[in-house]
C-alpha cells in the first residue's frame, strides 16, 4: 500500500527543479557496513514508519502515517560553508521540501497511473493534512550533507473497495537497484550458524 503514497510523494517532490534522484530509503546514506550507496545528488529518500489502521464502512481504512524525507547533497567544504554556501544548495533544498509538503492534500488521480480517476466519484482523498513534526540537525557524512524532515499525514487505503480493487492492484512500484546495491544487501555477513544436528558452520 505504501507504493501509492511513495508515487504521490515522488511526483510532488519531483517538482523541485534541483532534485536529481528520489528513491525509497533502504540505508543509502550509510548501511551497517559503512558503505555509502547514494548514486546522484541532490537526492531525496523517503522512509515510511509502521502505522495503525482504523476501519470505516465500505472497506475503507485510514491511518496517521509517519514518514521521513532524507535530504542529501554533496559538498567538499570543511567549515560553515558546508551549509551556507549557495553552490551546495542544501538549506535551500530543505526549505523547498518543506514548502512542497506542508499542508499538502492529494487525490488518487494525482498518483502516476491513476490519472483516469480524475473527475470521477472514485477520485477520493489519498493523503491530507501533511504536517512536519520534526527536523534533524544538519549533519555531514563526507562527502555528503544530510537533513531529515519528519512528517505525519492522514492517509486512506481503498485497496479493498470493490470498484477500486482492479485499478489499485495494477499500480506497480518501479524501483531498480544496480548490482552493487543488491550485492551490498545480500552478501553473507560471516556470522556463525547452527544446523538442526547441532553442528556449527561458518558462512563464507
Amino acid at each position: 500500500m505504501n507504493a501509492q503514497y511513495f508515487k504521490a510523494l515522488e511526483r510532488r517532490l519531483g517538482e523541485i527543479a534541483t532534485v536529481k534522484q528520489i528513491d525509497w530509503y533502504f540505508g543509502q546514506i550509510e548501511d551497517p557496513d559503512g558503505n555509502q550507496l547514494v548514486r546522484d545528488t541532490p537526492a531525496l529518500y523517503i522512509e515510511f514508519r509502521p502505522a495503525e489502521w482504523r476501519t470505516w464502512p465500505g472497506n475503507i481504512q485510514s491511518a496517521m502515517l509517519e514518514f521521513d524525507v532524507h535530504v542529501v547533497t554533496e559538498c567538499h567544504y570543511d567549515d560553515h560553508r558546508r551549509f551556507t554556501d549557495d553552490t551546495t544548495g542544501h538549506l535551500a533544498l530543505v526549505g523547498d521540501v518543506y514548502k512542497q509538503l506542508m499542508n499538502w492534500r492529494c487525490l488518487l488521480s494525482y498518483v502516476p497511473g491513476l490519472e483516469a480517476l480524475a473527475g470521477t466519484e472514485s477520485d477520493m482523498v489519498l493523503m491530507e493534512s501533511v504536517v512536519r513534526t520534526a527536523q534533524s540537525s544538519d549533519h555531514q557524512l563526507s562527502p555528503f550533507l544530510f537533513t531529515t524532515l519528519s512528517w505525519v499525514s492522514h492517509v486512506f487505503d481503498y485497496s479493498a473497495v470493490p470498484q477500486l480493487q482492479e485499478v489499485l492492484a495494477s499500480l506497480e512500484l518501479d524501483i531498480t537497484y544496480d548490482q552493487g546495491e543488491v550485492q551490498a544487501f545480500t552478501d553473507p555477513q560471516g556470522q556463525p550458524w547452527v544446523d538442526p544436528s547441532g553442528n556449527e558452520w561458518q558462512s563464507v
